[in-house]
């Protein structure tokens, strides 16, 4: 869970929206499970699915 202000957390910078940033309060764990979605790389989003599914449980 993560405390920061949501209005401080926007990124504006468009470059950084090309990677799929666009909130700071997401992790880079859940920008890369984004990411292998939109990109239709089920290779790799299968395997991500399966660690969240883990952390999720402990």
């Amino acid at each position: 869970m993560v405390a920061q202000d949501p209005e401080l957390s926007k990124v504006y910078d468009t470059r950084l929206h090309e990677i799929g940033l666009y909130d700071l309060r997401n992790s880079f764990f859940e920008r890369l499970y984004k990411r292998a979605q939109t990109q239709n790389w089920p290779h790799a989003y299968a395997q991500l699915s399966h660690q969240a599914a883990c952390t999720r449980r402990s």
